[in-house]
């Protein structure tokens, strides 16, 4: 059996190309927002927002082209457990606040 790095469907690729902007965006803000200290804190919290939608809706798109085009590609199943991963954390954090 061969295994497959890159998705084949749309929804598959959708998913490899939202993760992988989100991580890259993750780490320049780690490298420009905190080690450099470059960035304004209203750009930084924008754009951690922003990366963290591009993460679940990677998930979303991730498990859509598991289920319906049987994509089983590597990138495909790191796009759903990274974003599921963000999915976890955002929600345990909300639930932390709330309580």
């Amino acid at each position: 059996m061969k295994i497959q790095f890159l998705p084949s469907s749309r929804a598959g690729k959708w998913s490899a190309g939202l993760i992988l902007g989100a991580l890259a965006v993750f780490l320049l803000l780690v490298l420009f927002g905190e080690l450099l200290d470059v960035l304004p804190e209203g750009l930084i919290s924008v754009t951690v927002v922003l990366a963290i939608a591009a993460a679940i809706m990677a998930a979303i798109s991730g498990l859509s082209a598991l289920v319906r085009y049987k994509d089983r590609a590597v990138l495909v199943y790191a796009a759903v457990i990274l974003g599921l991963a963000v999915s976890v954390i955002v929600l345990t954090s909300v639930w932390a606040d709330i309580n």
